[in-house]
């Protein structure tokens, strides 16, 4: 078993219930918020986030090292269009409250 897959496996999983969870709690909290464009969208990089830990945790038991190299490149274009996004926006209050999601990428 590869401790460090099983490690971040896990670490991503933690980072897919914040998201749902504490992400959704502060960006969506009034019901006129819930743009469908902007909705279903954020729910579906919860599920990516999902699939990539279950993903890790599965590489880390069985020694698949090629799916955690693709988990990686998609964890890092989702990090790059978040970046690309926030320096576009100019929106340092946007990237302040990614702290937590921000934390547990570096971890990853």
């Amino acid at each position: 078993m590869n401790i460090y897959l099983l490690t971040s496996g896990l670490v991503l999983l933690g980072l897919c219930l914040l998201h749902i969870f504490f992400g959704e709690k502060n960006y969506f909290t009034t019901k006129e918020k819930r743009y469908i464009a902007g909705y279903v969208p954020y729910h579906q990089i919860s599920v990516v986030m999902l699939l990539q830990g279950f993903g890790l945790i599965y590489s880390a038991l069985y020694f698949n090292l090629v799916l955690p190299e693709f988990i990686l490149f998609l964890t890092i274009g989702n990090l790059l269009a978040f970046i690309i996004i926030c320096v576009k926006e100019k929106k340092q209050k946007l990237s302040r409250h990614q702290h937590p999601n921000s934390f547990f990428l570096q971890l990853f």
